[in-house]
């Protein structure tokens, strides 16, 4: 290839050597010779700065097997009031939510993690009283191997948990603790068959699912079932409590339009050891209207009915607790950023 590359050089300045050795016959022959020498030279050089020249190469692009993203939204509102005749409080309230992902896609393998966070407070700036609105930490992570056209064999790990103290109040008035950082606390292990007909579905049934609740305040363990109860019938209350049974999970992410997303997320849970008829539900929809690429509009909604948490009707406080579905929504308009898919 060298001399290939050296002689198309040489030809390339041939006819030039050629002109200069017809005009230089005519006066001095040694002159001439020593010009044509001189251009050979010169596309021999030429020649070799070619070849030493690397080669660039196209560039491939890599394969791309995690994609990750982030949702933010910020609210914030505020009150302010001088001699106002009808009457009313100053306040300031703050919102906020992250949501975020890690997917990770190669093969057969995938690998799927989710992380929300959120929390809001209330201030009511005549009195200096502070009230939470929202708390939650939730972590889910899932892994699969794919057997057959859009089944997977899965590990789904989950965490719940809050960032602090929540308490019941009576207008300005703490009338009594109701909940904390790990208390309670929930973390599971799912083993089963995670379905994904299509992309914005995913169904996880796990027959094998072991859980822990978690209640550090010894004040909140009976409230939230940590208990056993002794032969006397006398109650003995529990840090931690097992649990075995069988899990569903229905995960839906829609896109709607070009403005709004919508997901849902419904999980199912029986405990084999204890009442296993008796089905835990918790069910979290978030719905995202874009106005710009800044602001939105978002509405959460949390629903939850287990048989082990004992709440008292605020209606009528004297009457004892029972069982009762929980349910809380949150609309907030403000600042938001996301990226990733």
């Amino acid at each position: 290839m060298r001399k290939l590359i050296v002689l198309f050089a040489v030809l390339a300045v041939c006819p030039v050597c050629a002109f200069a050795q017809a005009d230089t016959v005519k006066t001095d022959s040694a002159a001439a010779d020593t010009v044509l020498a001189e251009e050979y030279q010169v596309a021999a050089e030429m020649a070799e700065e070619v070849v030493a020249a690397k080669e660039v190469e196209p560039q491939v692009e890599k394969p791309k097997y995690w994609t990750t993203g982030l949702s933010t939204q910020l609210g914030f509102s505020q009150v302010g009031i001088t001699q106002w005749a009808d009457g009313a409080n100053q306040s300031i309230s703050f919102n906020s939510f992250i949501d975020a992902f890690a997917n990770y896609a190669k093969d057969k393998i995938i690998w799927e993690t989710r992380l929300q966070l959120a929390y809001g407070i209330i201030t009511d700036i005549d009195d200096g009283f502070t009230k939470k609105t929202d708390d939650n930490i939730q972590l889910d992570s899932k892994f699969g191997y794919n057997i057959s056209k859009n089944l997977y064999l899965s590990a789904q790990y989950s965490f719940k948990t809050q960032f602090s103290n929540g308490y019941k109040y009576d207008g300005n008035t703490i009338v009594q603790k109701e909940s904390a950082f790990l208390s309670p606390g929930y973390t599971n292990l799912a083993l089963g068959i995670d379905y994904k007909p299509w992309k914005w579905l995913s169904l996880n049934v796990a027959p094998l699912t072991g859980g822990v609740v978690i209640v550090n305040d010894p004040a909140l363990r009976e409230k939230y079932g940590n208990y056993k109860t002794a032969e006397d019938g006398s109650k003995i209350t529990m840090p931690v409590k097992f649990e075995l049974g069988a899990q569903v999970k229905m995960d839906i992410k829609l896109k709607i339009g070009s403005k709004i997303d919508f997901a849902s997320y419904l999980t199912l849970f029986s405990d084999y050891l204890d009442k296993p008829q008796n089905i835990r539900v918790n069910w979290d929809t978030v719905t995202d209207f874009n106005i710009s690429k800044f602001f939105s509009i978002n509405f959460r909604t949390y629903l939850i009915y287990d048989d082990d948490i004992m709440i008292t009707d605020f209606r009528n406080p004297e009457a004892p607790a029972k069982q009762r579905v929980q349910f809380k929504e949150i609309f907030t308009i403000g600042f938001t950023y996301s990226f990733g898919a």
